[in-house]
């Protein structure tokens, strides 16, 4: 019995006609030997977000915690400066702005007293300082056409992994699955002490991206090239190799790398939205400060998707404006990204095509904004690409549907496919397939696994899809368990526990539970890989010899030196085991001891989870989650939604609550109303706990942290230990129904 598959290495995909090996994995089965305690998970959570610093390019921090590590990349797209650049013309402006009446500008931007007059004026004003702000060499406006020569900036960044590479595809996808390991398991990694690093390592690869996309149509997709820098065995902090970079433009598409880029940055935003007041208001105050300048980059993007309402829902977002812009880029001007930048073709080639990134960014958006448009979307478009046709036994920085179908049976699973529900089912029932194959109940058309257990893909870098499945069956099992559902496999239905125990047993084998007792995780127990195929980590630090290692000493002095690594790679998942769990551990044999960035992505996720309790054999408590399911509505029916003018105020001697209605929406005849609230402590102390409880709440509530086991009872944000007097802590829901009572249940303050 067989099957085709692709395998994907840094050196391109095959096609291979793979036999499953029955009879000898039954044979050799008993080589697992007897049950033993669980790994430590919290250890190599912790150990998981050290890799992300490891391959950090450009100036790093003060805080950096892998100190082998320095500067590098600093001239990253110096190189790239391009000029004269046309921007935008006086055709397109007029187009825009008089096409409206002022009466409309006005509602839109919220200034007063507008006139074209002046409209014109902070057209060019606003092009003069964001001219300033993207370090442009001069830049003049004449009749709103803008000139400039642009100095492009991609220091920063992530390498890819033993190379010295910026590959932004799958960089992107690393991002995106790490900001998901976030939005499902915040609370687990705030419990370990890991949320602030994770959030970093996002913010780190999503800074990066803002860089790399300087105007509505052009990202920069790659920096340096795999040809080159395979030819030099170089610490980052040495290079001499070709830093050329490579973009997409409208041109020369790449709608697979610019799409990935939207869904990471919409991911991202997610993650921060609502975790830091002070990010948000600063985020908040740039908003307002450039309402023109987003209401005219707005609209600009083609009306398919950035339409009046998507406008209302975002306009206090700037970085949503730069996914939009990403993602109608990508969606307008279609094409295959290595067909745009051939010398990507020899590592991290489009096999499948873009559309399953286009609707796992507009799934992303979705997530994001709340906007129907976007699920629209990928109701319209579920068969055109793909999303409700193809079945895969695989999820990974190339082939994003398995992911995407789970993200979508989330949506539908907590109650909010609307009309697009049925199309919905459909993406689940592919996503059914995906997972049944994960355990081996799929009519045969499983996916493979080695004598000791380990999923088996490909002989490169098999464990990116060992962390990613295991990524997607501990949310699947934990979206189930919420919202009270099963999977069904070949009419049987399956446990939530077989789910995330088989999540965790690939887990287990990773962190040393297989037939060679060796952990695939640099770092983590004694017996792990030594020799990693890594530039940076197998040269001596440039800390502690800062001699020039040349592009072919590199080779003759480090790589063939059979020796540990001078430097640990800590929390790095190297390519891993053959299909008979065999392992070379030797710096040669990149195939298997080569560490990829996007390995560790979906990684964290699962040890967030696993670190705070089992997933399986008897676990009874419902998992938290940092965007809980709605709970079902009443079944009477309830007064209609007050006016957006309501305003509640509770004032106390110690403490004053207050309540209104920012603004609201219409979606799926439904009026939906954005409530915010503040607490404000007007006792003379400090307050260093309290507890509030939420009478009729029907989703959830960002900026404060739940109370374990409650969905109802809500306390500090994991940001904030200390309420000083007078201080003011605000939170924010949203739900289709009148405002929640809120009452104080605790509170203690500093003696």
């Amino acid at each position: 019995m067989g099957f085709l598959r692709m395998e994907y290495g840094r050196d391109g995909m095959r096609l291979t006609w793979s036999v499953f090996p029955f009879a000898v994995m039954l044979a050799l089965s008993s080589l697992v030997g007897p049950a033993r305690a669980s790994p430590d998970y919290t250890e190599a959570l912790r150990l998981s977000l050290y890799f992300f610093e490891a391959q950090r390019s450009g100036y790093l921090p003060a805080d950096q915690r892998v100190n082998w590590r320095s500067h590098s990349g600093l001239n990253d797209g110096k190189d790239q400066n391009v000029g004269p650049s046309y921007l935008w013309t006086c055709a397109l402006y007029d187009s825009i702005i008089h096409s409206f009446s002022l009466e409309k500008i006005t509602s839109l931007v919220g200034i007063q007293n507008l006139s074209h007059q002046s409209l014109d004026s902070a057209w060019c004003s606003l092009a003069m300082i964001y001219s300033m702000l993207r370090k442009w060499s001069f830049g003049f406006c004449i009749r709103h056409v803008i000139w400039g020569v642009i100095e492009i900036d991609l220091v920063g960044g992530y390498y890819d992994a033993g190379d010295n590479v910026k590959f932004q595809l799958p960089m992107a996808f690393t991002v995106t699955t790490l900001a998901w390991s976030v939005i499902e398991y915040r609370s687990q990694l705030q419990k370990q002490g890991q949320l602030d690093h994770a959030l970093k390592s996002i913010k780190w690869g999503t800074d990066y991206f803002i860089k790399a996309h300087p105007e509505p149509n052009v990202l920069w997709a790659e920096v340096g090239d795999g040809t080159t820098d395979h030819e030099c065995w170089m610490r980052p902090e040495d290079m001499t190799t070709s830093r050329q970079a490579y973009k997409v433009d409208a041109n020369n598409p790449g709608t697979e790398v610019v799409a990935e880029t939207a869904a990471a940055m919409a991911a991202a935003s997610i993650v921060f939205k609502y975790s830091d007041p002070g990010y948000s208001n600063t985020l908040l105050t740039h908003a307002k400060q450039a309402s023109l300048w987003n209401f005219v980059i707005l609209h600009t993007i083609s009306y398919g998707l950035a339409n009046e309402k998507l406008y209302r829902s975002t306009s206090d977002d700037w970085t949503i404006v730069l996914r939009l812009q990403l993602f109608t880029f990508g969606d307008t001007h279609r094409g295959n990204y290595d067909r745009s930048i051939p010398i990507v073709k020899g590592y991290y080639p489009s096999v499948s095509g873009y559309g399953d990134e286009l609707l796992w960014a507009s799934f992303w958006l979705f997530e994001a904004t709340g906007d129907e448009n976007y699920l629209e979307y990928t109701s319209v478009k579920a068969q055109e690409l793909g999303g409700t046709g193809w079945a895969m036994t695989q999820f990974g920085w190339d082939v994003k549907y398995s992911g995407l179908q789970v993200l979508a049976s989330k949506i539908l699973m907590q109650g909010r496919g609307g009309a697009h529900t049925s199309t919905l089912q459909s993406y689940q029932r592919q996503a059914s397939y995906f997972l049944c194959a994960a355990l081996s109940r799929n009519n045969g058309k499983n996916i493979q696994r080695s004598p000791g257990g380990l999923f088996w893909i490909q002989p490169w870098n098999n464990m990116q899809f060992v962390t990613s499945a295991a990524f997607l069956l501990t949310v699947y099992a934990d979206y189930l368990k919420a919202a009270n559902q099963e999977l069904t496999c070949s009419g049987s239905p399956v446990q939530t526990s077989e789910l995330s125990g088989t999540a965790q047993k690939q887990i287990d084998y990773i962190l040393g539970h297989n037939p060679r007792g060796m952990s695939y995780m640099v770092g983590f127990s004694n017996n792990y890989p030594k020799e990693v195929h890594h530039r940076g980590s197998s040269i001596v630090s440039i800390k502690v010899d800062s001699a020039h290692v040349q592009c072919k000493d590199g080779y003759a002095t480090w790589y063939k030196k059979p020796q540990a690594n001078p430097n640990v790679l800590l929390g790095a998942l190297v390519g891993g085991p053959d299909a008979n769990d065999n392992f070379i551990d030797d710096r040669d044999n990149y195939q298997m001891t080569e560490a990829c960035l996007y390995n560790n992505g979906p990684l964290v996720g699962v040890l967030a989870r696993l670190s705070v309790g089992p997933t399986y054999q008897g676990e009874t408590e419902r998992p938290e989650f940092w965007t809980p399911v709605l709970p079902k509505a009443p079944d009477s029916p309830r007064s209609p939604p007050p006016p957006p003018s309501t305003y509640h105020n509770v004032p106390y001697e110690s403490y004053h609550i207050t309540q209104w209605v920012k603004h609201s929406w219409v979606a799926s005849g439904k009026t939906y109303y954005k409530y915010e609230g503040a607490f404000t402590n007007k006792h003379g102390k400090d307050l260093k706990n309290f507890v509030i409880s939420f009478n009729q709440l029907y989703g959830p509530v960002y900026g404060l942290n739940p109370v374990s086991g409650s969905q109802t009872s809500f306390t500090f944000p994991e940001w904030l230990t200390t309420l000083k007097p007078g201080q003011k802590l605000t939170f924010v829901y949203i739900q289709p129904y009148p405002m929640a009572s809120i009452s104080l249940k605790k509170t203690s303050y500093s003696s």
